[in-house]
């Protein structure tokens, strides 16, 4: 096999840390070869990879991914986003369900698993301060492709659900965690915990599961707040305080914290609906009717969580809510737990990813459910043919050429230091729809090279139309060819 090539001489003082420190990050190996092999697989050796990435699958009698799409619409009209749309849509699943069988509503529409063009018409209220009758009407759109946005909204779906009924608490955007499995380490306990992400890819809807963990103290924020003695008080128990994440003891979830209301306590009254009345109750009688439980201090300031979609205040009450979150002190205590925690190995994390799949795929109720919706998830990582690539060589003074493949680890190999002779033709390659990386890229470079003094001129760039293999090599050849303004 014939190689053609460029070769670019950088150098720099030995150790890695100032090699990093140079910004030189980036070696180019260019190279051509004769038409007769795979270009992508005469660049090194295949292999298979295994990347973190899970899918779903349809478990029907036919294993056909179909889903269906219903919009619903309603007379007096009412905009497709709003909470009177939700409401009756929300309102009307269950006799749209006596038609479509199991189904599935999100926002004004409705998925289901089957095809079905007459679904009669509802009279319906949204609200119960507003007499208004909608007539409330649901049409099917189309069946859904797997790469369209609705199918990515429909898994999103189904696996926020699967983990709520395998008793996963969600805490934030796209993270849940297993208070079943936590671990008790020195003042506070450790919660394992899963961050999930959805995305489209040509194949499908994909989804990735990283570990993570949720430390819950045993400190409440009533500790914090009778602990502060001195000074400006309200101030210090402020700056603990806000923006702190709580847990609430009686139904284990967790609110951000907003302020410390001086102006409230558990004395005060507010309206609770019931069914069809109202009636004024304190925060005392609250939570011992509703949860059983008994407020000690009865003068206590609330906190104040504010729940970001109605941008509704909620008062919570300190002696309830136990602190959450990773302090300075707590990671002192706990040094070689924290360890294990914070900084485990691949095959931990990975052992931690099949207790994941293992718990949803066991779990009974979510068994349930996954029956009911005709899907599971495929507890399988999504396999990559790729290619590991040779490293090349680095040339140094006098000649020296190290093979990284054999030397990954070269600083005992260099003697001396090195020259720095100029490096005034080179390119750089990137695929059109990166230009704005590649610029960005080539400026803190440059930036680079200008405070370390080293003499480089500007590179040639060049555009590739896209980033298929062959118009990289076209690309490559012809830039070759005519050697103007690279090295």
């Amino acid at each position: 096999m014939e190689k053609k090539g460029i070769e670019a001489t950088i150098t720099c003082r030995p150790s890695r840390s100032s090699l990093a420190a140079m910004g030189i990050f980036i070696i180019l190996t260019l190279l051509t070869f004769s038409p007769q092999f795979n270009l992508f697989f005469s660049l090194g050796r295949p292999k298979t990879v295994v990347a973190n990435y899970f899918g779903f699958k349809f478990t029907s009698p036919t294993g056909e991914e179909r889903v269906h799409k219903y919009k619903c619409t309603s007379d007096p009209e009412v905009p497709p986003d709003s909470p009177v749309m939700k409401k009756l849509v929300g309102r009307g699943k269950k006799k749209i369900s006596e038609t479509l069988g199991f189904c599935v509503n999100f926002r004004d529409c409705i998925f289901s698993l089957v095809n079905h063009q007459g679904i009669p018409t509802q009279s319906l209220t949204a609200m119960k301060d507003d007499p208004t009758v909608y007539q409330l009407s649901c049409t099917w759109v189309q069946q859904i492709k797997k790469d369209d946005a609705d199918m990515l909204n429909f898994f999103k779906i189904f696996l926020n659900r699967l983990m709520e009924r395998g008793g996963l608490v969600q805490v934030g955007f796209g993270k849940h965690f297993d208070p079943s499995r936590s671990r008790d380490i020195k003042e506070a306990q450790c919660w394992p915990g899963y961050a999930t992400s959805l995305n489209n890819y040509q194949s499908g809807v994909l989804f990735t599961v990283n570990p993570t963990n949720k430390f819950v103290m045993e400190k409440s924020a009533y500790d914090v707040i009778k602990g502060k003695r001195g000074g400006n008080t309200k101030e210090n128990i402020a700056k603990e305080l806000n923006a702190r994440g709580v847990m609430t003891i009686y139904n284990r979830k967790i609110y951000r914290i907003e302020e410390v209301s001086y102006d409230h306590s558990p004395k005060d009254v507010f309206l609770l609906k019931e069914k069809n009345m109202t009636r004024e109750i304190s925060y005392i009688d609250y939570y011992k009717e509703k949860y059983n439980v008994t407020i000690n201090d009865h003068d206590q300031p609330l906190l104040v969580h504010v729940n970001e979609k109605t941008m509704q205040k909620i008062f919570l009450i300190p002696e309830t809510c136990m602190l959450t979150g990773i302090t300075d002190e707590l990671k002192a205590k706990n040094s070689r737990e924290m360890r294990d925690i914070l900084f485990a190995n691949a095959e931990t994390k990975y052992k931690r990813i099949e207790t994941y799949f293992d718990h949803l795929l066991n779990h009974e109720k979510c068994k349930q459910m996954m029956e009911q919706w005709k899907v599971t998830i495929v507890n399988k990582p999504l396999q990559i043919n790729a290619v590991q690539l040779h490293p090349g060589s680095i040339l140094i003074n006098k000649g020296q050429k190290i093979d990284l493949a054999r030397t990954p680890e070269f600083d005992r190999e260099i003697k001396n230091l090195m020259d720095m002779p100029q490096l005034s033709k080179w390119a750089v390659f990137y695929p059109r729809r990166f230009k704005k990386e590649a610029e960005a890229l080539l400026r803190d470079l440059q930036n680079c090279l200008r405070d370390f003094k080293y003499p480089c001129s500007p590179p040639r760039r060049v555009e590739i139309e896209n980033d298929r293999i062959e118009t990289w090599k076209a690309s490559i050849d012809s830039t070759l060819k005519g050697q103007e303004g690279i090295s």
